[in-house]
């Protein structure tokens, strides 16, 4: 490539429940709840993406339900994208 790649996405919102649509949720297996939102969110990369790496970065404008560093699983509605968009 010649250039690091960009993050794009479908400008999706939260939702605590299954995703529909341009939605997208996570669901906290160690609580077992969909995790809720306070504040906006903010998709970025942890650092700049590379070739061959790219870590994301989910931020609440102020807090995310469920349990810290719990695992869980991210779900898009069938309309939400994340991608990179890189020249060749």
């Amino acid at each position: 490539m010649r250039a690091d790649p960009t993050l794009l996405t479908s400008g999706f919102a939260w939702v605590n429940a299954p995703p529909v649509g341009n939605q997208v949720g996570f669901f906290s297996n160690s609580s077992a709840v969909w995790s809720a939102l306070t504040g906006a969110l903010t998709v970025t990369s942890a650092a700049p993406p590379s070739a061959s790496c790219l870590v994301l970065r989910f931020r609440a404008g102020s807090t995310f339900s469920a349990a810290a560093g719990g695992v869980g699983n991210l779900h898009l509605g069938s309309d939400a994208f994340i991608a990179l968009e890189a020249e060749l």
